[in-house]
């Protein structure tokens, strides 16, 4: 794929992503799960730093995405532990697929291999 593909924002590569899993025979359930809480992600992302694109991502973002109020409560309340888990599973497994769109370059060893470090982490 063409570098442009490493410079797509999060919501291009978001549905990228999404029409992967679609081809991989994926749940349309799992989908929309992913498409959601990756569009989150993104949202906040993209307040915390204004045009981000994928490739510019670290876990120090993650970090402060997942940290996030909009990320950590929701309309009803806190998100349930399990709705987080969910969350950072999708980020994994979407900086996981990312090398395959020509970012392995680009992209630091997967931003999202911090998610659940310790304090005394390394990987940043």
């Amino acid at each position: 794929m063409s570098n442009r593909t490493a410079d797509l924002d999060l919501t291009g590569a978001t549905e990228a992503f999404c029409a992967r899993l679609s081809a991989e025979g994926r749940s349309p359930a799992t989908i929309a799960a992913y498409r959601r809480d990756l569009a989150l992600v993104a949202r906040v992302a993209d307040e915390l730093a204004p045009g981000i694109i994928c490739r510019a991502i670290t876990a120090g973002l993650l970090d402060q995405v997942f940290s996030a109020e909009a990320v950590t409560e929701s309309k009803r309340g806190p998100r349930s532990a399990a709705s987080l888990h969910r969350m950072k599973a999708a980020v994994r497994a979407f900086f996981a697929w990312a090398p395959r769109l020509a970012w392995s370059m680009t992209i630091r060893p997967g931003p999202s291999a911090c998610i659940g470090c310790r304090e005394s982490c390394r990987c940043s």
